[in-house]
């Protein structure tokens, strides 16, 4: 009797503890899902409200002229770094570079660097990566002497003067 007691609780305390796991684990993926969740609505915002600009005939050059920049470097080279990266091709602004931290993958017109690899100077460096921005900035700031700012910055600012 004594035996089956014992059993039943290391089976309890087996049950419990795989119990407590898999909620730690579940509280985890919840945790990371809200996190995308929260990035792909900073995204999707800036995305509307980048639409909105374009479609009143306006393009974000309109910023850059307004702030005296001529040359630039954007920051992270996925969907929203390529879309910048084309709409200036088309305006007075040179894109001199592009970084990301997965430069070796990335294939565009543009020269892509590694943040870590000397960065030549610009007036301004557009940071694409919405969501890392502040842990990006605090990296450049301590290697550039140029103002370094989010694209979705520049979108609010833009839509905000009209």
């Amino acid at each position: 009797m004594y035996k089956r007691k014992r059993i039943g609780f290391f089976i309890f305390v087996g049950l419990l503890v795989g119990m407590i796991v898999h909620s730690i684990r579940m509280n985890e993926k919840i945790m990371e899902l809200k996190d995308h969740a929260r990035k792909m609505h900073e995204f999707y915002s800036m995305l509307v409200s980048w639409l909105a600009i374009m479609q009143r005939g306006m393009s974000l050059e309109i910023y850059f002229q307004r702030k005296g920049y001529r040359s630039v470097a954007i920051y992270g080279m996925k969907e929203i770094g390529e879309r910048l990266y084309q709409e200036l091709q088309n305006s007075n602004i040179v894109v001199k570079y592009a970084i990301d931290q997965n430069a070796d993958n990335i294939y565009t017109k543009c020269e892509v660097l590694n943040p870590e690899e000397e960065l030549e100077d610009v007036d301004v460096i557009i940071v694409t990566a919405i969501h890392f921005f502040d842990d990006i900035k605090e990296k450049l700031c301590k290697k550039m002497d140029c103002p370094i700012v989010s694209i979705a910055d520049i979108v609010q600012e833009i839509e905000s003067r009209g």
